[in-house]
């Protein structure tokens, strides 16, 4: 039995709020029951438009956009923890999405990083709570869906001068 859910909300625009369902025939009529349950009705303006984008061929042309995009912005960060990170540090890249997994040099802690991160507005994920049984102490994941600005890279040398020191 599988059961597929997504949404437009990451690819698309989060403001539409609008997914889907393919339950199966198992769980169709309970879905049905709980979407009428907990939600009135759908804006059918947001539906049209995006309706339209589907039909018109243009939901994929943006998603080869996006992909790209994300693909740069990815190798630009993977590029600047290189450039800004101590030397032992390695790096996960992956074939797909936008998060940057990075093992952290031996004798490092990843949440103790990301507290020092937090002091300075900078968001990381600490490996370990990704974990179900405290793994990942040594790395940390940072989010790479924002365009790659000057900014950002100076968040990334901040980052790689604090994990120097973590």
């Amino acid at each position: 039995m599988v059961m597929t859910c997504s949404s437009f909300s990451k690819t698309l625009a989060a403001g539409f709020r609008i997914g889907w369902v393919i339950p199966g025939k198992r769980f169709k009529e309970k879905i049905l029951r709980l979407k009428a349950a907990t939600t009135v009705a759908t804006a059918s303006s947001d539906q049209y438009i995006i309706a339209h984008f589907l039909s018109e061929g243009a939901y994929e042309r943006h998603l080869r956009k996006l992909r790209t995009a994300v693909k740069n912005q990815l190798i630009r960060t993977a590029l600047a923890v290189q450039k800004y990170f101590p030397e032992d540090t390695r790096l996960s890249i992956p074939k797909g999405g936008a998060l940057l997994w990075i093992q952290l040099p031996s004798g490092a802690d990843g949440l103790n990083l990301y507290q020092k991160a937090l002091e300075h507005k900078i968001s990381i994920l600490p490996g370990m709570v990704c974990s179900a049984d405290g793994q990942f102490t040594r790395y940390i994941r940072i989010g790479c869906g924002h365009p790659f600005t000057e900014t950002i890279e100076k968040g990334i040398q901040t980052l790689g001068k604090l994990a120097g020191e973590a």
